[in-house]
């Protein structure tokens, strides 16, 4: 994995989920009663790049309607112009998406949030770990399951950034990424509070 995927392959899916895809839309002024006010997005677009960013653009829906507009630069080198049809990697707020997506699957009776994760996915953590760790562990991030960007990266511990220069054009698997998080020294017993943030517990190998 590249350091222009890391975010990407950072944050794709639960374990115990299907991968969903989402982009928030910056906020914009509440629309008329009538309909879009195009007017009024687009100058809530500018009035954020003239505050400070460098550059936005946001997608707004209201029903069947739709508007899509940008401000500001993509490049601050180049000058090149922000466009609306940008795509952008959302990160890790993708696991936002993903809980809300798996807690609907709870509601509908096809996953149980205590239920143990081997029960789903037993070839990837097998054995007793497998037993302890429950689905809702991964979602709180108390599996302590350890984060795989550190093994990955391993520089970053140290507060340097050599191993991203290293590996800058090296692809990582999403299971390579999942048994270096494994095979690291868990954070603590699957279930201790409070949890620590990993990356592996939204990662689901294909």
């Amino acid at each position: 994995m590249n350091i222009r995927t890391l975010g990407k392959n950072a944050s794709a899916i639960a374990l115990t989920a299907g991968m969903v895809l989402a982009a928030s839309p910056a906020q914009a002024a509440p629309a008329r009663e009538t309909g879009l006010d195009r007017q009024a997005l687009r100058q809530s677009l500018d009035a954020v790049h003239e505050a400070g960013m460098y550059g936005i653009y946001s997608t707004v829906r209201d029903g069947e309607r739709g508007w899509r507009g940008a401000s500001g630069v993509a490049d601050v080198a180049t000058r090149r112009p922000v466009r609306p049809g940008m795509l952008h990697r959302v990160g890790s707020i993708t696991k936002t998406f993903t809980a809300v997506a798996l807690l609907q699957q709870v509601a509908r009776g096809a996953v149980e949030l205590d239920a143990p994760i081997a029960r789903y996915l037993p070839d990837v953590v097998p054995g007793e770990r497998g037993q302890k760790i429950t689905v809702r562990m991964l979602l709180n991030h108390t599996s302590h399951i350890a984060d795989h960007v550190g093994p990955a990266f391993p520089s970053l511990l140290q507060g340097t950034f050599e191993s991203l220069d290293d590996n800058r054009f090296r692809t990582f698997s999403r299971r390579e990424l999942v048994e270096l998080g494994l095979a690291a020294t868990p954070t603590g017993e699957p279930g201790a509070t409070p949890g620590i943030y990993s990356n592996t517990n939204y990662l689901h190998p294909p």
